[in-house]
């Protein structure tokens, strides 16, 4: 979903180099940022100068509305994603490694163009496919929301990263399981979520989803990922 450069490199300290990954830590988190310049481009009206904080991650003026940001991308994927775009940019023994780590994690790097493994949406319950992520996430993030450690707003939403793959068969069905999910005093109303190809908004109370497709703004995609990264480099000269 992202450019090359745009994703976090897990091993690269010091200043940001424009040239570069973004180090692995950062004073703003680049999803979140992501999350943010997505919420503001797609949905301007609703969404307008985003405050990037914490518990909830963004918060509209006054509170009104907290969004948490999270990622349903398992972490043996990230830091395999992670371990690719650094080994451009380190030198040969650490790259060496690199490329061994991301073998034990099943990846054989393959260089610019990379092959990931095949997951499998052949089961037509999802629970048994790679969506079943997307529940367990959201399921953590209910029971965070009705702990008492967001601050108060008067509507709470979710944010979720994901790179699984939704068709017409299975996204009622995780809207579903969602609805049902969501039992606690307090409630999410709406997620957001991103996957290989659409971005959707299921409204929880509704019971009714929104698509977006990628395709027809490829470009605006790229320029949301840059704006992301402008906003992460703009943050370390705070």
């Amino acid at each position: 979903m992202n450019p090359r450069s745009e994703q976090y490199s897990k091993m690269s300290l010091g200043p940001i180099d424009c040239n570069k990954p973004l180090p692995s830590h950062t004073r703003l988190d680049y999803w979140e940022c992501y999350a943010k310049v997505i919420l503001e481009t797609l949905y301007p009206d609703e969404f307008q100068s985003l405050l990037i904080v914490d518990k909830p991650d963004l918060r509209t003026l006054k509170n009104l509305i907290g969004i948490e940001v999270t990622s349903a991308v398992p972490q043996s994927r990230r830091e395999a994603l992670a371990l690719w775009n650094e080994i451009p940019y380190i030198d040969q023994k650490e790259g060496t490694k690199s490329r061994d780590r991301m073998t034990r994690l099943g990846v054989t790097y393959q260089g610019g163009v990379q092959s990931w493994p095949v997951q499998n949406y052949s089961s037509d319950n999802i629970k048994a496919t790679p969506i079943n992520t997307i529940l367990k996430v959201f399921a953590e993030k209910e029971k965070r929301l009705n702990s008492g450690s967001y601050a108060g707003c008067q509507r709470y939403d979710l944010f979720i990263h994901s790179e699984s793959w939704l068709v017409d068969d299975n996204i009622g069905s995780l809207l579903e399981e969602l609805v049902s999910l969501n039992s606690g005093i307090t409630k999410y109303r709406y997620v957001f979520l991103t996957t290989t190809e659409d971005f959707f908004r299921f409204d929880l109370l509704q019971k009714s989803c929104s698509t977006v497709y990628y395709g027809d703004f490829s470009k605006i995609q790229y320029n949301m990922a840059c704006e992301a990264r402008k906003l992460v480099e703009e943050g370390e000269d705070r």
